[in-house]
């Protein structure tokens, strides 16, 4: 399939991409580095980094991406939402952290869609139709 890019523009996106990724890994070491969480980056496999808690001794594997959204189609604005698709993810809870364009991180909800529906409510606008805010039940 051709995109229209030449082979340079390609290969200049794709380092552009890497970077970026790159980045976002630290800026989420960092923010578990500063709530208290040994790090262990990623060597090879699908995890990039495992986390441990220096207290409790908790472990958990981090698979940071950029915060994006979507542009251009019918729902430009909206968050894309990234999974895990690696075969590991059945056996291994990977979580998701998104990295914004400033740094900040947002962790995913890692319970599942039915426990969310248990905890939050999306807001209604007035004739009845999701807004998109999310309300804590």
């Amino acid at each position: 399939m051709d995109n229209g890019l030449s082979k340079e523009q390609q290969s200049a996106n794709g380092l552009l991409t890497k970077r970026k990724g790159d980045w976002c890994e630290l800026m989420a070491q960092a923010h578990y580095r500063q709530l208290g969480w040994w790090i262990y980056p990623k060597m090879s496999g699908p995890i990039d980094m495992v986390i441990i808690n220096e207290t409790t001794g908790e472990v958990r594997f981090i698979d940071p991406k950029a915060k994006g959204e979507r542009k251009n189609t019918k729902t430009g604005g909206t968050k894309i939402s990234r999974i895990v698709t690696h075969p590991l993810k059945d056996k291994l809870k990977i979580e998701i952290v998104y990295v914004d364009d400033d740094g900040n991180i947002e962790e995913a909800y890692g319970k599942g869609l039915e426990e969310w529906h248990k905890e939050f409510k999306v807001a209604r606008n007035k004739n009845g139709q999701y807004n998109g805010r999310v309300e804590k039940k």
